[in-house]
């Protein structure tokens, strides 16, 4: 859930930089069988971008692919824990906040470095029996999209958890951001928020044990 508004002033200086762009669709990958179905650069810890179809009302959408170095219940426990701090350690995100939350059904509102003082408020499902974020922006209009969905799924794999996301959205200038590819761009933007999950999820990681310990 990370993009930028490109504006139209900007559109001009960097077409032809889009023009040597090469824009790379991959079939999806199964997961199902277990790690020897995953890419193996994936596993290597390398981050995987892979272009789904889009929507079929237009847009554009990312399936993005990483291993995060901790077992898989904690990292669920780290994933859906909304009512936290660390999400603004992001360098995109300027504030959060949790709405409310009703049984497996969260509402929360982020801003945005590229947006401003503007809200972004997504509605995300907890399917917590298949370890599942399925995720909609509420407020498309108010901060100039068409929509954004999109799902999370998240997979143990040797002791540690395979983080799938798949994402549809369209606004102004999107095809310029996802096919941009230089810093600033879709894949740079997404490479730069695996890391930062993978070393936020491992500095924070005595926190979720002590929370199911907790719970026992």
């Amino acid at each position: 859930m990370v993009f930028p508004v490109i504006r139209p002033e900007f559109i001009a200086p960097i077409i032809w930089i889009i023009s040597l762009a090469i824009t790379v669709s991959a079939t999806p990958r199964s997961v199902a069988g277990g790690a020897e179905d995953i890419p193996q650069e994936v596993l290597e810890g390398k981050t995987r971008i892979e272009r789904p179809m889009p929507d079929s009302k237009g847009g554009q959408a990312y399936r993005l692919m990483y291993v995060v170095d901790v077992p898989v219940e904690i990292y669920w426990r780290f994933k859906t824990d909304f009512d936290n701090t660390f999400v603004v350690t992001h360098r995109f995100i300027t504030s959060h906040r949790v709405v409310r939350r009703t049984d497996n059904v969260v509402v929360t509102e982020n801003k945005y470095r590229s947006h401003g003082d503007r809200v972004f408020r997504w509605k995300t499902t907890i399917l917590s029996d298949v370890r599942r974020l399925e995720y909609v922006l509420l407020n498309p209009r108010s901060v100039e999209h068409r929509f954004h969905y999109g799902a999370i799924e998240v997979l143990p794999v040797n002791g540690r958890t395979l983080v799938i996301q798949t994402a549809y959205f369209s606004f102004f200038g999107a095809s310029l951001w996802a096919n941009l590819p230089v810093l600033g761009g879709m894949r740079s933007s997404l490479r730069y928020t695996a890391r930062w999950e993978r070393e936020t999820v491992v500095r924070l990681k005595a926190r979720y044990r002590a929370s199911h310990r907790d719970q026992k």
